[in-house]
């Protein structure tokens, strides 16, 4: 897992070099050939759930000579943050390479924006101003795998760059292709959890706050589609803490053996990982190798997570355990915090069995399920907050700055709405909030800022996008 993307790495939140080997300063789904990031499908937004991208057109002709490699052309239209900034001090010169990890997702957005307001100010000639912004754009995009600060990036980009620029230096980019590929994700992760068809059944649970669901694939009865739905008695950060310290996996579920591990460079949005569970008794015995890619939303107050199996084709595959099978999984989390004191957990996801699911089979699964890990989750996230708990050295030491993004998504105005009012009763989200929480335009950003070449352009025009589109090369 060697990387392409050279240059002196950043260092870390806690200090460090990012990575020492190549392996290790790695982040495997960058690693792929230019402009198809890994499963080689790119996903277009939908003009449903409020892209910040207005694409024109996906055609085969956009294939590149390399036959595996998929590209698509696009205007790529981004909105504005709407985050309050902090302006920078007269005559101060920022430099974007003072974005870090380590910094706060708001310390970032407002180097961002001063460094532009000097670009206003003419401090850079078109090249080297272009030249600077995809140098952070692929650190941001394939190292860190931040893609809605990279979204922030590339607006203002796009706002102080003349279009013919704009075009030809930052969207036809491979960075700015491998953006809009891993944006993506984002929307599909959307999609999943605010769209429900028939046929699913109570497989735990009695259908009120804490609860799974399942149905049974029509088309492959190997492949069972479920939805969970925890809501959760603790911060984000602290429930989150959770799933995010492999080696602390085992503290809380017990369906785990062995000891999980990482492959390539982990980052606070992107990892590899790799771990073994055993249901009934040893009867059914996984071996889990996952790619988890997350998007931290602070303005909305929440994280999503897309999670797909690593499958053969992945330069960090390895092969499963002796007597271990591999599922096929895709998952789609949404951690939504509520509040200072609690969260909300939905996750939809689909596992292809390697032999045929039944209702009884569901029940049975979810049952543990429900048993092990949503009991576990309630009952062990309360545990990270007490004093000396195996939790708190890592939540201190935020090795990736990943509890620090998430206390940020905790503060913000959002989840304070969303706090059980007398921190009494449970998190929860009616279907109309949820709704409003995936359309809100701060998400991608629906609506448009006026260009400085547009004068006629008004902010309340909204930028129209055509439906998904999947491209398979």
């Amino acid at each position: 897992c060697s990387s392409k993307h050279a240059g002196a790495p950043r260092s870390s939140p806690n200090g460090r070099q990012a990575g020492g080997d190549e392996k290790s300063a790695y982040v495997v789904d960058a690693d792929w050939p230019e402009g198809n990031d890994d499963d080689g499908a790119i996903v277009l937004p939908s003009r449903k759930y409020a892209s910040s991208i207005k694409l024109n057109e996906v055609s085969e002709s956009t294939q590149v000579a390399d036959s595996t490699v998929g590209s698509i052309e696009s205007k790529g239209e981004l909105t504005p943050p709407t985050m309050p900034r902090t302006p920078s001090p007269m005559g101060a010169s920022v430099s974007l390479q003072a974005i870090s990890a380590g910094k706060s997702f708001q310390e970032n957005l407002d180097i961002i924006d001063s460094f532009f307001d000097q670009c206003r100010a003419g401090s850079f000639e078109a090249q080297e101003l272009t030249e600077r912004i995809l140098r952070e754009a692929e650190e941001l995009v394939h190292h860190e795998y931040d893609i809605l600060l990279a979204r922030v990036l590339f607006q203002g980009a796009q706002d102080v760059l003349d279009e013919e620029q704009w075009q030809t230096a930052i969207v036809a980019s491979e960075v700015y292709q491998s953006f809009l590929h891993k944006i993506g994700f984002l929307h599909r992760v959307r999609d999943s959890v605010s769209t429900r068809s028939e046929g699913w059944f109570n497989v735990y649970g009695n259908g009120g706050a804490q609860r799974i669901e399942g149905c049974i694939d029509k088309k492959d009865a190997t492949v069972l589609h479920y939805c969970v739905t925890v809501s959760i008695p603790a911060r984000l950060t602290n429930a989150l803490a959770l799933g995010n310290e492999l080696d602390l996996l085992t503290k809380w579920n017990s369906l785990i053996t062995g000891v999980p591990s990482t492959i390539g460079r982990r980052t606070a949005h992107y990892a590899i990982v790799n771990y073994q569970m055993a249901f009934l008794a040893g009867m059914y015995k996984f071996d889990v190798l996952n790619e988890v890619r997350r998007f931290s939303d602070i303005e909305g107050g929440y994280l999503a997570e897309y999670i797909e199996s690593a499958d053969s084709t992945h330069p960090c595959y390895k092969q499963p355990g002796s007597g271990f099978k591999r599922p096929k999984t895709e998952l789609k989390n949404l951690w939504v915090a509520c509040g200072e004191q609690h969260s909300l957990l939905i996750q939809v996801g689909k596992v292809k069995l390697p032999f045929t699911a039944t209702t009884w089979l569901a029940t049975t699964i979810g049952g543990l399920a429900g048993r092990f890990i949503v009991d576990g989750l309630i009952n062990n996230s309360k545990r990270t907050t007490e004093p000396g708990n195996p939790w708190e050295g890592a939540l201190r030491q935020d090795e990736h700055g990943l509890y620090r993004r998430l206390e940020e998504c905790v503060r913000s105005e959002a989840s304070c709405f969303r706090a059980p009012k007398n921190g009494e009763q449970p998190a929860a989200l009616k279907e109309a909030e949820l709704a409003a929480l995936l359309n809100r335009s701060s998400d991608l950003g629906l609506r448009q800022r006026p260009r400085k070449n547009s004068p006629s352009a008004q902010v309340e025009d909204f930028i129209e996008v055509d439906e998904i589109v999947e491209v398979h090369v």
